[in-house]
């Protein structure tokens, strides 16, 4: 792959031009974003930059983010203003320096995998999803959304853990707005909510006549979903009984409303 940067710190520019080097990469350096296009670059890893140099810092990422190579944006560690401001423009991403050799593998990576080639639409989502949703600029938080771009690439079915408060729900919907699934519902079940004895309804539906107070069908979330994403809450509370059945679901992907006996 053919790396641009374009960095005016020497010590910067050294290192993060041995890390890509080692990595098999070519490198050009360029004096302006505008300037990887001629050189074909195929990911621009540009410093941010104050001054009067900003505006056309700014300008070269929404050309970029129109027809260019994705561009990656090197920011003061946190300098928030600049990440929003970058985003905004049309940076792919932003590292905070200093940084560290495997942030710049991971979008190497991310960019040159074939599997995962670089997507204009996906991008933008990202972009979009980094204003609105995740914002964030410690290590692991960085890791986070290296994992989350991974998960909303297939339709696997996701664990997220953490403790309360720590943001499950905000990536769960990220992960939706930057899947294919996008196009379709995405439903918030909160276990907590839901007595033992209802849960079953809830998730899978019922037909008439099932239990008593059963006078009508009913669809479940699972169904009610459709296409889209089901977002399980606390579902570490669920009993015995419903954890073997929404196994299945899991597993099969397969579900019956349920019925009278």
């Amino acid at each position: 792959m053919k790396v641009a940067f374009v960095i005016s710190s020497p010590k910067l520019l050294a290192d993060l031009t041995t890390a890509v080097e080692s990595d098999g990469h070519e490198v050009v350096t360029c004096d302006t974003v505008a300037a990887t296009a001629r050189n074909k670059a195929q990911l621009v890893f540009a410093e941010w930059t104050e001054g009067p140099l900003l505006a056309q810092l700014l300008r070269d990422l929404q050309r970029a983010s129109e027809n260019g190579a994705p561009v990656v944006v090197l920011a003061p560690i946190g300098d928030l203003t600049a990440m929003h401001r970058a985003l905004a423009a049309g940076a792919t991403d932003v590292l905070f320096c200093p940084i560290a050799p495997q942030e710049i593998r991971a979008e190497l990576e991310e960019i040159g995998n074939p599997e995962r080639a670089f997507d204009p639409a996906f991008r933008d989502a990202f972009a979009a999803v980094r204003r609105e949703i995740l914002v964030g600029e410690s290590p692991d938080f960085l890791r986070c959304l290296d994992e989350m771009k991974r998960a909303a690439r297939c339709d696997a079915n996701v664990l997220l853990c953490g403790e309360t408060g720590t943001g499950k729900e905000m990536f769960a919907r990220a992960i939706h707005k930057l899947s294919r699934r996008s196009g379709s519902p995405y439903l918030w079940f909160d276990r907590a909510t839901i007595p033992d004895t209802l849960l079953q309804s809830a998730l899978f539906g019922h037909v008439k006549g099932a239990f008593t107070g059963a006078n009508s069908e009913r669809k479940g979330r699972f169904e009610a979903v459709g296409a889209g994403t089901l977002f399980l809450d606390e579902i570490n509370s669920i009993g015995l009984e419903s954890q073997a059945t929404l196994l299945r679901v899991i597993e099969a992907r397969e579900f019956s409303r349920l019925a009278a006996c």
